[in-house]
């Protein structure tokens, strides 16, 4: 809860995952989120294979589950390809320890050798890229 991560770390979250993913993410609960706590963004867990700004920052999905590593590359060799117009952003969820569980550490480092130090793409959290 807000309260609790706020008096351990000192400052507020801005940010949320919904509890079970995307059976907890209808439009009724993005606005309940939106008009009824202080965060100002919340994650699903529906995967959309796109690189297309959230148009609801309530209902923020990923492009793609760390797990899935051919489908990981497949998409970030698509990203480092793109010539955007507008802004993009390749969202990918996963937690440490799915890499352990899976024994996926090994491609999803080597994933990030490939996506790492490119100077037109900029690295950052929810709240950075969706907040500035």
């Amino acid at each position: 809860d807000a309260i609790n991560i706020e008096n351990i770390t000192g400052y507020q979250p801005v940010g949320m995952a919904y509890p079970g993913g995307g059976k907890n993410c209808d439009e009724r609960v993005c606005q309940a989120i939106k008009n009824g706590t202080k965060m100002k963004y919340a994650r699903g867990v529906c995967f959309t294979d796109s690189f297309d700004m959230p148009a609801d920052l309530y209902n923020l999905q990923p492009s793609v589950d760390v797990e899935n590593i051919k489908q990981l590359f497949a998409l970030g060799k698509e990203f480092l390809e793109l010539s955007p117009d507008t802004p993009k952003v390749y969202n990918i969820l996963g937690h440490s320890y799915e890499l352990d569980r899976k024994d996926i550490w090994e491609p999803v480092e080597e994933f990030f050798k490939l996506m790492c130090g490119k100077d037109d793409i900029f690295y950052g959290t929810y709240a950075e890229i969706f907040l500035r």
